[in-house]
């Protein structure tokens, strides 16, 4: 007996087999676990490539960039999004369930949990394999932005109660994301004008031995032409005076307040809530002076002028986007100054049309938008077809009231914008 266990011992015959025997459930098991890990890799993928395609669709069609004004997060329903771009693309072996759009100011957010048939759930005792699938839309800036708002706050606003339109309409426009206090990539420069644009007075400073613009003592924050003609170059001397602070017994009604004098590159546009909604008028539409310091405001020439900041402007290149959003309600009318300039409605309308021709034949790259308010065709002028030759680069014409102005303003800002994925 002692001799057949020591033959047992000594013999290795089989060894290898019976190893492998006993290795055979294990190694099964690797590679179940192996491709399972691939299945469920490759449908995590997959899955998130359509749930990015439903976010972003959903993005666009809930139009992300108009909801800016808006700061209460949302909940709704994902299912249109969702049964159009994900749930086709399952099977039997696999499913996907999402929860509800997150909506915010600044991003469409969506998350789903999905699973997978296992192919070796006998060996690995799982039957399903899970994963989580998360996107978010986020709108992101794509160029540097300068922004010169030229606003029309004639009488002619006040009269027909369209001020307090422009107000709202204006706190939607100054609170969008682009103008975030915390960087410089936007700003923005607010004219209002009537018969002129107010400075202020260390503004008028700078700006009058640049453009021909001579102070006196008794400068109360606008100029006038000082002959009888009312050219106003938009570069070079444009032979201007101080305006007189009288011009009749209430003053002078011509020029704005100092409350509503121009603003240049504002970056934290919190500063402008108070100014932008208690908006006072004054008489005159000088419309081509206007637009004329909108355009000198953007000039890459008036860095560390218009701004205290050597940021702006910034040159015209690719990288920074320059925008004029010229804003009326009614054809451009120079009211008399003390008896230097008559009113002449015709000489107006073509000195507006003039300044925009010139700006369109400059060559710089500037998107110059258009906005008439309420009805356009009166008193002889069509103003609709005045403006729409104004416009420039991607810039175009829109007749907005006081149902839609709001929306017009922040329609006014994607091109500035891009969609950008994250997960």
């Amino acid at each position: 007996m002692r001799y057949f266990k020591a033959i047992f011992r000594l013999n290795d015959r089989g060894n290898i087999s019976i190893f492998f025997a006993l290795s055979l459930f294990a190694i099964a098991m690797a590679v179940g676990v192996a491709f399972d890990f691939n299945a469920q890799i490759s449908q995590k993928n997959e899955a998130q490539d359509r749930v990015d395609a439903a976010v972003l669709a959903a993005a666009i069609d809930l139009n992300l960039q108009a909801m800016q004004s808006n700061s209460r997060k949302q909940s709704i329903s994902s299912t249109k999004w969702v049964s159009e771009h994900v749930t086709p693309f399952f099977n039997g072996s696999s499913s996907i369930i999402c929860g509800n759009l997150i909506l915010t100011s600044q991003d469409v957010s969506l998350r789903c949990q999905g699973t997978i048939q296992s192919a070796f759930g006998g060996l690995t005792r799982r039957d399903r394999l899970s994963f989580t699938v998360d996107s978010t839309v986020k709108l992101a800036q794509k160029k540097n932005v300068e922004i010169a708002l030229v606003l029309d706050i004639s009488d002619s606003m006040q009269a027909s109660g369209s001020l307090r339109t422009l107000e709202l309409a204006l706190q939607d426009f100054i609170n969008q994301p682009i103008f975030d206090a915390n960087t410089d990539k936007a700003a923005l420069s607010i004219i209002p004008y009537a018969n002129s644009v107010a400075f202020k007075p260390d503004m008028a400073k700078l700006v009058s031995p640049i453009f021909g613009y001579s102070l006196t003592p008794t400068f109360n924050g606008c100029f006038m032409p000082d002959t009888g003609d009312i050219t106003i170059p938009i570069t070079g001397a444009a032979i201007h005076t101080a305006a007189p602070p009288r011009v009749s017994n209430k003053g002078n009604p011509f020029c704005p307040s100092q409350t509503m004098a121009a603003e240049f590159f504002v970056t934290d546009t919190r500063s402008l809530r108070l100014k932008l909604s208690n908006i006072s008028s004054a008489n005159g539409t000088a419309s081509d002076e206007a637009l004329a310091w909108g355009y000198r405001a953007l000039l890459p020439s008036m860095q560390g002028i218009m701004s205290k900041s050597r940021t702006f402007p910034r040159p015209y290149n690719s990288d920074n986007k320059k925008i004029i959003i010229f804003f009326t309600d009614g054809k451009p009318v120079h009211k008399q100054w003390v008896g230097k300039i008559k009113t002449d409605s015709a000489k107006s309308e073509q000195k507006l049309l003039d300044t925009c021709n010139f700006i369109k034949s400059s060559g710089n790259d500037i998107d110059l938008y258009t906005i008439g308010y309420g009805t356009l065709a009166r008193n002889g002028t069509d103003l609709a077809k005045l403006l729409g030759q104004c416009v420039n680069g991607q810039g175009y014409f829109v007749n907005a009231n006081k149902a839609n102005l709001s929306q017009v303003l922040l329609g006014l800002i994607p091109p500035v914008q891009d969609m950008a994925i994250t997960h």
